[in-house]
């Protein structure tokens, strides 16, 4: 979820790091939680990663590196870099 003032949540799976938290677990989110990154204009999101942009420009990923989705290689990353 994208706020007007660019404050980005996740909620959902947590699998694969896909929420950005810093952390994995099994069970579904089902609150809203913040992530911790600067204000974002623009968002995507696959099944298991998201990229972000930042009003600095700043592109951020994190998730499921299957295919090399985030740009980090094929590890999965589990906070915005």
């Amino acid at each position: 979820v994208l706020t007007d003032k660019g404050s980005l949540f996740g909620l959902g799976r947590n699998n694969r790091g896909q929420l950005g938290l810093g952390y994995t677990n099994t069970s579904v989110l089902h609150l809203p939680a913040r992530i911790p990154i600067p204000p974002v204009v623009d968002v995507r999101a696959g099944t298991f990663h998201v990229i972000a942009l930042t009003r600095d420009n700043a592109v951020y990923s994190w998730g499921s590196g299957d295919f090399g989705a985030t740009g980090h290689g094929a590890r999965d990353v589990l906070s915005p870099t």
